[in-house]
Order: C-alpha cells, then structure tokens, then sequence
C-alpha cells in the first residue's frame, strides 16, 4: 500500500521533469503507474491531497539539503555550502519545476516560513519568529541568490533537453563561485550622486511610454489569479470582456499571441536603453542603468510582470516553435540589439559558468529576468517606492561584487 502511494508521488512529479505550463490529470498519472484512475483514490481523497503529498514530500527533501548547508558554515566550509543546494535542485529538476507552475507568484517567500518549520536555522537570519522580515538586506540577498540560481538551473536544463552536455558538478561550483564574487570587475564603486542621476536618466525616458495592451493585462491577471497552469483563451477572454473567438484573430493560437505581445515590451525596453545608454561612460554605470531602465520600466507596468515571468522561464515547445517560425525583420532587429550589447562592453570578461553556448545572452536573460523578480517580491510585500529603490541598488552590487562583497 505504502509503496504503491509512494509511486503515485512519484509519477506525478515525473511529469515536470521540465516546466508543462497545463494541469495534470489523474488520468494520466495513473496510466503512468500502471493502475486505474480509481486506484488512486485509494491512497488520495482527491487531486489536492496528492499534491500536498508532493509538497511534503520536497520539503522533507530540501530541509535535509539545508540541514548538511548548515554544517558547512558551521564548519567555516563555505565555498561547499552552496553547491550542495544548486545540484540538489539540479538532479531533482522536477521540484524547481513543480514550484515554477504551481505558484500563482514566483517567490521563496511562504517555502522559506515553511522550511524554517522545520526547525531550518540557516533561514533565521531573514525572517523573524512571527513570519516578518527581520533584515531586508539579508531578504534581498536571499532574492538574489535565489533567483539566480533558478534561472541558470532551468537554462542547464534547457541545454540538457537540447542534447547538450552539462556537468552537474562543475556547473554548480562555478554557479556558487559567480553567486559568491560576482563578476568581479576591477572597479570602484559608485558614488550616491552618480547613482541618483542615472535613476533620474531611467524615470524620464520611461515615463512618457505608449500605454499597455489591455490584452496583455488581461493575460498578466489570469496568470496572478490562477497560477500558470491554467491560463486558458477562455479566461483570458472573459477578464477582456469579448468573445473568445475574437482573441484570435491574428493569431494561430494562445502562445503566438502572448509572445508578440511581450516581444514588443521587450523591443521597446531595449530602445529606451539604446537611447539612455549614451548618458553614462563606465561598464559599471552602463551595467547599472541597464537594470536600472528595465525596474523602472516595468515599475510603471506592474500590470504585465507575471507575463514577462513566464516566457522568460517557459522551457515551452510552443515558444519554441514561434521562434524558430520568427520573420527575417525581427531575427535582424534582434541580432541589431545583440550586437549594441556586445559594443558596449558593460562587462569586461564574461565568467565561465560552466555553460555551453552564447555566454551574453545567457548573461543578457539573467539581468532582464532579476529586477522582475525582484518587482513581484516587492509587490508581494508591499514594499514603498523607497525600500525598492534601495534593492535595485543592492542587487547591482551583487551583480558586480557577488554577495561575499556586498555590504
């Protein structure tokens, strides 16, 4: 009985060995175990205490990896801390992914109360006992490392599917190394002043934008009301107020229309930095004002982040299908924008992250996606104008000095 409900867990979290933006059925988990739909109802009451046995079952898990972290520091072994966590996460793919789906919004926020629990000392330092923030800068840290790895983990597994090679080990030392050193620019850092009149740069040009699609907020709403899973045409439709046919006109099908949709936020992002960009000199100040452009782009569009969320980690056949399917004018505008990064030399030298392929875009993705995160975090908390302002600044210096130079 124990082993049969223990394979019922088990084929259900088969099924994200790579994100799958569509609920599955309990027909076909129990086609994968090789028994009837009926069955399971044996062991489970109904779909959701499966998928709290789930949950448990990866906290169990991921509260043991912490607990061999913690270890680590206790014996001033550091630099072996956090790989333990990126190759846990690297060979259990399936619970990155399972959590990339199933929440409504992508933060650590409510797994870190919950691992904490668990008696999980190493997270004490971020939350008090009552669930509030004790530090927001450990809390940012924690946002960053966090988010960083999610985003180089599901790029390796993207590699994998492709066929590629990734070392599991390497690539989790050398993940932990960036995470910890940054890229370790030979720079000084900036100066306040300096910092405020690019913030100032960034809110001027952005301010003035063309306003949002509706139909992109409609998606964005459906996305923060019903988790990713269950985005339908229908619901997107009836947040519009129009008939679902009308949606696709246009349109093959529900993913050609969001990725044109938010392939022309992200054109138009990119435009604003182009023209910003010439305001400042130094790879530091450039790199600053990239992410800078970007929050305050997206601080004036909350309405669209989560859709932005989901393309950016979508490991979707869909998506992929439309980009190879791209028109020649957009293929050259992009490789137009791809070379103006190159040209402007924000960073110095690329770092070995133990990753095969384009090293820029790669860097490129993880930069577009941190203030995002950092925005739905934000967001979520309820965090002022001021507190934000103050974490893009923190998450730059992490960028560049990596946590261990952070202060």
């Amino acid at each position: 009985m124990a082993d049969t409900k223990e394979r019922i867990i088990s084929a259900a979290f088969s099924f994200y060995s790579k994100p799958i933006f569509t609920d599955i059925s309990l027909s076909k988990i129990a086609e994968k175990v090789g028994i009837s739909k009926a069955a399971i109802f044996k062991h489970f009451k109904n779909k959701n205490e499966l998928e709290i046995a789930m949950h448990n079952k990866m906290i169990n898990e991921l509260s043991l990896v912490l607990e061999d972290m913690q270890r680590y520091y206790n014996d001033m072994k550091n630099s072996e801390a956090l790989p333990l966590i990126i190759s846990f996460l690297g060979e259990n793919q399936e619970y990155l992914n399972y959590l990339l789906v199933s929440m409504p919004e992508i933060t650590e926020d409510n797994l870190v109360k919950e691992l904490r629990q668990h008696g999980i000392v190493l997270l004490n330092s971020i939350y008090n006992d009552d669930g509030t923030i004790r530090s927001l800068s450990q809390y940012f840290k924690s946002v960053f490392v966090s988010t960083t790895m999610l985003i180089f983990l599901t790029y390796r597994s993207q590699l994998l599917e492709e066929g590629k090679k990734c070392e599991l080990q390497n690539f989790s030392h050398k993940i932990a190394s960036f995470i910890e050193k940054g890229f370790q620019e030979k720079t000084a850092k900036m100066q306040l002043l300096r910092f405020m009149e690019i913030d100032e740069i960034c809110k001027k040009a952005t301010k003035p934008f063309e306003s949002i699609d509706k139909t992109l907020v409609a998606i964005s709403t459906v996305i923060s009301k019903y988790g990713i899973r269950n985005v339908t045409v229908e619901r997107i439709a009836n947040e519009l107020g129009m008939a679902k046919s009308s949606l696709y006109t246009g349109f093959a099908n529900k993913a050609e229309m969001i990725h044109s949709l938010i392939t022309n936020e992200i054109e138009n992002l990119y435009k604003i930095i182009m023209e910003n960009i010439v305001n400042v000199k130094t790879p530091g100040e450039k790199l600053y004002l990239i992410i800078e452009t970007e929050f305050a782009y997206f601080s004036e569009r909350e309405e669209i982040i989560d859709v932005c969320k989901w393309i950016q980690m979508s490991n979707n056949k869909e998506f992929s299908e439309i980009e190879k399917k791209k028109e020649e004018s957009e293929a050259l505008n992009n490789e137009r924008i791809r070379n103006f990064f190159e040209n402007q030399k924000f960073i110095s030298c690329m770092p070995d992250l133990g990753i095969p392929g384009d090293m820029q875009s790669i860097i490129l993705g993880w930069l577009f996606i941190l203030p995002i995160f950092l925005l739905i975090h934000g967001r979520t908390n309820g965090f002022s104008k001021e507190i934000m302002q103050t974490a893009i600044k923190d998450i730059y210096y992490m960028i560049e000095f990596g946590i261990g130079g952070y202060q």
